[in-house]
């Protein structure tokens, strides 16, 4: 805690103070970071996982995107900015990994729809170009296989989780009406 005597000065722009910015700068480059990692293991990563992490690499895009458009980028979109061509091989090593995933698809319940939406937005893609007439046949091709492709029972990790959560969400719903009344000053603990 700051003595009482001394005053932080107030922030002139819309961020509460430079340090933040700073920080978030930094944080900037491990986000694409992390987001590059994903290309390294993608022979690790079930369809769920390569989803997550293209949805990643697709929001750090955008950024790099409005910060190309913009007069004055801030210092942590003009880090990913630097970084875009990285991301666009990351975004389309993702895609490959998750397109050789649907070749056989054995998805489970939650991987099926995001295969659904993954295809769909490719499809829509390929649509619009007027050679790609190939691509959007195989693409219609894989999304019928998606479809009509039962789906697989979840792995033993995931139903122990999911065990997991059930427990913990049930012992939560034990200890929150006490929960509330210690934040609402209405209880207090005995030590």
């Amino acid at each position: 805690p700051f003595p009482k005597n001394i005053r932080l000065p107030r922030a002139r722009s819309s961020r509460a103070s430079p340090l933040p910015s700073l920080l978030f700068w930094e944080n900037a480059g491990h986000m694409v970071d992390a987001a590059l990692e994903f290309v390294v293991d993608v022979d690790g990563l079930s369809l769920y996982g390569l989803s997550h992490g293209l949805e990643l690499v697709q929001k750090l895009l955008e950024r790099a995107d409005h910060a190309a458009n913009a007069k004055a980028p801030r210092p942590e979109d003009q880090v990913i900015l630097g970084r875009k061509e990285e991301l666009l091989d990351a975004q389309s090593g993702i895609r490959r990994a998750m397109g050789g995933l649907l070749d056989k698809p054995s998805l489970t319940k939650r991987e099926r729809p995001l295969a659904a939406a993954f295809l769909q937005a490719q499809l829509t893609k390929a649509q619009q170009d007027a050679r790609a007439s190939k691509a959007v046949e195989r693409l219609q091709e894989l999304l019928k296989k998606v479809g009509d492709a039962a789906p697989v029972p979840d792995s033993r990790e995931v139903r122990n989780v999911e065990a997991s959560i059930k427990q913990m969400e049930a012992e939560w719903k034990e200890v929150a009406p006490l929960h509330e009344k210690w934040q609402a000053g209405r209880d207090s603990f005995k030590t």
